[in-house]
């Protein structure tokens, strides 16, 4: 019974975990419009997160990465979900 058990929650969070792979496409800092979703993850050159995959952009958001790109040049282009 338990092996059971075992073998029907490993299936299950098989199952969860499984996801789609969406489709992603680069940008440039100045091409960011409102309503994209970041693919990965933006963090500084030290390693401080910045902005976690998943957010969002919205028009403020896209000004807070502005100042900073100004400050300090993203070089590389940001993946977002197509």
């Amino acid at each position: 019974m338990r092996i059971r058990t075992l073998a029907a929650l490993a299936a299950l969070l098989l199952f969860v975990g499984a996801r789609v792979p969406a489709a992603t496409t680069t940008f440039p800092v100045d091409e960011l419009r409102p309503g994209m979703v970041l693919a990965r993850s933006i963090y500084t050159a030290n390693g401080l997160l910045l902005f976690p995959d998943g957010q969002r952009l919205t028009e403020t958001f896209i000004d807070r990465l502005n100042c900073l790109h100004r400050l300090d040049p993203i070089a590389e282009s940001l993946l977002v979900y197509s």
